[in-house]
């Protein structure tokens, strides 16, 4: 299991960090990988120099403070420069990553809105699955997934990429789909039991 963790050195995005650890040490011979991604508002080389050192060296911290919770997997990070969302799938896709892991809020409430839009952003435009990490979720590995569906020919299609993570946590899915009295019940029963012939072709 490879795994990319974005991060904007906010106490979520640790969280989130922390998170990720904690599926990859779950899974030994996993890794994870931390980016920082620095958006440059100046063209002073030696301004971007020192970022990108400072975040460099904060990268280090995070990887020494997260990696003896798990000893039987390999942490790594980089420091990318330019668009957000665009050097997060580079990365992803040079990483050969399976799942991206991020924090939902950034570092102050006139951040969220920046950082939450990236979140959102990596989730419609990302290359693989992602997990946005809400800052007040436990870290542990899912038992359940909650797979809420309208029926969408997409639907489908997200949830071929949700089976591989329940499958390697063995984790219960568990599908929802709210109907109201107008809805046919049988109906219902039966489009949930083709989804899931669909899926696992029984």
């Amino acid at each position: 299991m490879k795994l990319l963790v974005p991060t904007d050195f906010s106490e979520n995005a640790y969280h989130a960090a922390t998170y990720a650890t904690t599926l990859v040490a779950h899974k030994p011979g996993s890794s994870m990988h931390l980016i920082h991604v620095v958006t440059p508002v100046v063209s002073d080389s030696t301004i971007i120099y020192d970022i990108r050192e400072q975040a460099t060296k904060a990268l280090a911290t995070v990887s020494e403070e997260l990696q003896p919770t798990c000893s039987n997997c390999k942490i790594s990070y980089s420091v990318s420069m330019g668009d957000t969302i665009e050097e997060i799938n580079k990365t992803a896709k040079d990483k050969n990553v399976g799942m991206i892991v991020m924090g939902v809020q950034g570092l102050s409430k006139s951040e969220r809105v920046i950082f939450g839009s990236n979140t959102v952003s990596v989730v419609s435009e990302g290359i693989c699955p992602v997990i946005a990490v809400p800052e007040t979720a436990d870290a542990g590995v899912p038992k359940k997934i909650v797979f809420a569906t309208d029926y969408y020919d997409s639907d489908l299609h997200t949830l071929q990429h949700i089976l591989p993570i329940a499958t390697a946590f063995n984790s219960e899915i568990i599908m929802v789909h709210i109907f109201d009295e107008k809805d046919d019940e049988q109906s219902e029963s039966e489009m949930i039991k083709f989804i899931s012939n669909k899926i696992f072709k029984t």
